[in-house]
């Protein structure tokens, strides 16, 4: 659809900038709040014809394309993001995740990392970080990256699940059980998960925990 027809230059041309700018705000909040992706990613390219180098809506284009599963697609909404905006922090999250998708684990880490660089309070880029590095049994440094995501988000239950595990893989076990009671607490409704039952199991008896 064309909202504005093509025209000679004439004194008004700022403020019609201004408003298919505006207008391109309004379609990527309505995409955000739809919380159905292909519907959304409608409205974003709808938002990406009235301001092509509109880079939230790229990154949002992504982020649907990974709701979706269509992860190739992703990596180059989220590349055009960078494109426009080289320190763009939330563009090279997206990027990770679709990389980490395709099980490309060392380059989705560079991008986190990259993320992490231009926004070191970017607790879900520590979490996704962490995840990755637990992904390649590498404990020590995923409890490490979410430890920070966990202080920089003290009501992240995802986080506190990945840290539960990376604990419990370290031998931690009490630490895994504190780690499970801080995910009740922030998810009273939820059910207990598999490793809490058998931390509690395990501690409450003098018997060991087979790995």
């Amino acid at each position: 659809m064309r909202f504005f027809k093509k025209h000679k230059s004439r004194p008004d041309d700022v403020g019609t900038k201004e408003s298919t700018h505006t207008l391109a705000e309004t379609l990527l909040a309505e995409g955000l709040s739809l919380g159905r992706p292909v519907e959304a990613l409608k409205t974003y390219d709808k938002a990406i014809e009235l301001k092509p180098d509109f880079v939230e809506a790229w990154c949002a284009k992504g982020a649907a394309f990974c709701e979706l599963g269509r992860f190739e697609e992703a990596l180059k909404s989220c590349d055009k993001a960078i494109e426009l905006k080289e320190d763009y922090a939330e563009a090279y999250y997206g990027k990770g995740v679709a990389l980490d998708e395709l099980n490309c684990y060392e380059e989705a880490l560079k991008v986190y990392d990259k993320a992490i660089e231009l926004k070191q309070d970017f607790a879900e880029a520590w979490y996704k970080k962490g995840f990755t590095l637990f992904k390649l049994d590498r404990y020590e440094k995923a409890l490490k990256a979410l430890d920070k995501a966990t202080e920089l988000k003290q009501d992240f239950a995802d986080a506190w699940y990945e840290k539960s595990s990376t604990l419990y893989k370290l031998g931690r076990h009490e630490e895994a059980l504190e780690a499970c009671e801080k995910i009740r607490e922030l998810k009273p409704d939820d059910e207990e998960t598999d490793l809490f039952k058998k931390l509690k199991k395990m501690l409450g008896n003098t018997s060991k925990v087979n790995e």
